[in-house]
């Protein structure tokens, strides 16, 4: 993992301490904290600047214009950024490298990032995998499976730690040797729900990064939520929905998802299942339906991996072969064949052949192979 040292660079810390100031006044969303900066051309100034001038900035006006003043001190900021680093964390603003282009496409980006781990993995388009904190068994298997299987294809896998699906998510990815990445409602240092810190703790520790737009002593609040949800979806090439209620929160990732452009997915669930009717919605809305990791890769324009073949160099004894199987496992035996070459070599009628060689595929005797031949899957 990087080290913080080798992180230094972007904008000056006195500029960082002065964000993470903004950052902490209450009251003040990340739209107006970025207008601020804008308008006044860095933090620092904008907290220094003139009641009256912080009131003419469109949405402050006079009511928000006493807000800077409730700003932390640089002090207390100063104190903030060594908690931070104690921590094994970093702070992020834009302009710096390990800044996230993909917040480019918000309309209200996050003014600051605190994270832990390693920031370079922001910069890879994963898959989010999220749904309900009240899972069933059912959703929580499929949610742990689709992202074992994204994760070992080098997919990262993008979720919000909380309990349920999102937790199923991060555990397949990091059980398949993969990456993931779980964004926060609240500060670092108020992690929720406590049973997931055992899991973040593994992510930040060089599978992954634990992210947060929020201070780190803000607790996480309801409204919050939806906030994090937008940076879910940014942060993602494709959002996959496992089990949501009509009301779920999920259905707001999917929807910022939509307005992004990504591409939106659900897992089918069970039709007595309340947590199934937000993500049969999306599906009756034309979402796709994702039953493994293949689904997401095809729906993102890519070819999904095939196995490689065994090196098998006997013929394969398989109970209940008919004379057509039995010709395409000898004709198999020691080399991978393309399907002509298996019907040729066999003499075998192209229906007749093609449909033998399917029952063996589904049997799992028979695979087909990244190069587009056929091989024999296993000795058996």
């Amino acid at each position: 993992m990087r080290t913080t040292e080798s992180l230094v660079a972007g904008p000056a810390e006195p500029e960082i301490l002065d964000r993470m100031r903004l950052a902490g006044i209450p009251g003040l969303s990340p739209r107006l904290l970025r207008r601020l900066v804008a308008r006044f051309g860095s933090a620092g100034t904008a907290l220094r600047a003139d009641p009256l001038l912080v009131a003419a900035v469109p949405g402050i006006g006079g009511a928000r214009s006493s807000l800077l003043a409730a700003a932390p001190t640089r002090d207390d900021a100063a104190r903030d950024m060594e908690r931070i680093r104690a921590a094994g964390a970093v702070v992020l603003v834009e302009g710096h490298p390990a800044w996230p282009s993909a917040f480019t496409e918000l309309d209200d980006p996050p003014p600051i990032l605190f994270v832990r781990g390693d920031p370079a993995f922001l910069a890879l388009r994963g898959v989010a995998l999220v749904g309900s904190r009240r899972a069933s068994a059912y959703g929580t298997a499929q949610a742990r499976r689709i992202a074992s299987e994204l994760a070992a294809v080098g997919v990262p896998v993008i979720s919000g730690l909380a309990r349920g699906i999102d937790a199923a998510a991060h555990r397949g990815a990091l059980d398949a040797g993969g990456v993931t990445i779980g964004v926060l409602g609240g500060g670092l240092a108020k992690f929720y729900p406590p049973e997931n810190l055992q899991l973040a703790r593994e992510m930040a520790a060089g599978r992954g990064a634990v992210v947060s737009e929020f201070p780190l002593d803000v607790p996480p609040r309801p409204y919050h939520f939806p906030r994090r949800n937008r940076l879910i979806a940014a942060l993602a090439a494709a959002v996959v929905i496992v089990e949501a209620a009509e009301d779920s929160g999920s259905l707001i990732t999917a929807d910022h998802a939509l307005d992004l452009g990504r591409e939106v997915l659900a897992v089918p669930g069970r039709i007595d299942n309340p947590n199934s009717r937000g993500v049969h919605r999306l599906l009756r809305e034309g979402a796709a339906v994702c039953e493994s990791a293949d689904d997401v890769l095809r729906a993102l324009g890519l070819d999904p991996p095939r196995p490689a073949c065994a090196a098998v160099d006997e013929p394969v004894a398989l109970s209940g072969a008919n004379g057509a199987e039995t010709a395409l496992l000898a004709a198999l035996a020691g080399a991978e064949r393309h399907a002509d070459e298996l019907l040729a070599e066999t003499g075998l009628d192209p229906a007749q052949g093609l449909a033998a060689l399917s029952a063996l595929e589904l049997r799992g005797t028979v695979t087909l192979c990244a190069d587009g031949r056929y091989g024999l899957a296993a000795k058996r």
